[in-house]
């Protein structure tokens, strides 16, 4: 009984953790099989390296819309009752499925493939505009393959540039303040003559 009571608050314990600022423990081992899907220190140190590197730059450069976490770690039995690649990278807690809440997904997918470190970048079926969710890895140690695929029709493509539509860039937002000097510095110059200035003596030049 004192074992089994033990082994709950540990639970509780480990479950109030947070992989980084918006990523939840919880949100991290979340699986939708009933089997144990607890990291080891060497896995959530993994899930903590991709949160820091490579999640929450994103998030913060999409404007700190929220993102859903469909898929981060799983242990190898939970990976292999749902069906998982036997070398899929989320065994490790090195990989994470994306899904944009208000962001699209399309934008996460670039936005990665643009300006952040990664492993591998998948843009996981969906049509040429959209993916339904992302799928990005990244490695603690060791050199990262920087590879973009597209999978589409049980199929893996490599990315290239022009075979998905990219999303169109938003334009900044500026202050209404800043709109109105803008306006004001742009604004057109009148034509005619200049108006003569007269000299110290009072007569027009």
């Amino acid at each position: 009984m004192i074992i089994e009571c033990l082994l709950s608050l540990a639970k509780i314990n480990s479950m109030a953790k947070r992989i980084s600022k918006h990523i939840s423990y919880a949100e991290g081992v979340r699986t939708s099989v009933d089997i144990d899907n607890t990291p080891n220190d060497n896995q959530f140190g993994n899930m903590q390296y991709l949160a820091e590197e490579l999640f929450e730059p994103l998030r913060k450069a999409l404007g700190d819309k929220p993102i859903k976490v469909n898929s981060f770690f799983r242990s190898i039995e939970v990976n292999r009752a749902i069906g998982g690649s036997s070398r899929s990278q989320h065994r490790h807690g090195a990989a994470i499925d994306l899904d944009g809440i208000k962001s699209t997904n399309a934008e996460i997918f670039f936005h990665i493939f643009d300006n952040l470190e990664f492993d591998q970048l998948i843009w996981e079926k969906g049509d040429k505009e959209q993916p339904d969710w992302v799928h990005v890895s990244i490695l603690r140690k060791g050199t990262n393959r920087k590879q973009a695929l597209i999978y589409r029709n049980n199929k893996y493509l490599l990315f290239f540039e022009g075979m998905l539509v990219r999303p169109k860039a938003e334009k900044p937002k500026v202050e209404k303040a800043k709109l109105k000097k803008i306006a004001k510095v742009n604004a057109p110059v009148k034509r005619g003559r200049p108006k003569k200035v007269k000299d110290d003596k009072g007569k027009k030049k």
